[in-house]
């Protein structure tokens, strides 16, 4: 009986180079994979940041000390459409609810559990 050949180099370094190439692909795959999470996260709540600095920037308030906002100007159309997503609410601590997007059609936002400052705003 012939005892097991020695497997050739050839063989040897072929299989060490699709284990390292394996390797190096998953690795890629997690630090990509993370990098383009990263970014669409900045970028989402860049774009967030900027809807809600067009908004306060139409925020006024009348002759009563009332606030109102301007809503025509609103470049975004997601703000007038019910249901789109695209929603935002003002509330009082004393009276609750002054004002809310027409994206809400008839429901309001619950606030969340957590204690904010003076003009904190959740995003």
């Amino acid at each position: 009986m012939k005892p097991w050949p020695s497997t050739s180099l050839r063989l040897r370094l072929l299989g060490l180079t699709a284990v390292g190439l394996a390797l190096a692909l998953l690795l890629a795959w997690f630090v990509l994979g993370g990098l383009f999470r990263d970014e669409a996260m900045r970028q989402f709540r860049h774009g967030l940041e900027q809807q809600l600095d067009q908004l306060t920037a139409r925020v006024e308030f009348d002759a009563q000390g009332q606030p109102t906002v301007d809503t025509a100007g609103l470049s975004d159309p997601r703000w007038h459409k019910p249901y789109s997503g695209l929603y935002w609410q003002l509330n009082d601590a004393d009276q609750g609810v002054l004002l809310r997007s027409r994206s809400l059609w008839d429901t309001r936002l619950a606030n969340a559990p957590d204690a904010l400052g003076d003009a904190a705003v959740h995003v």
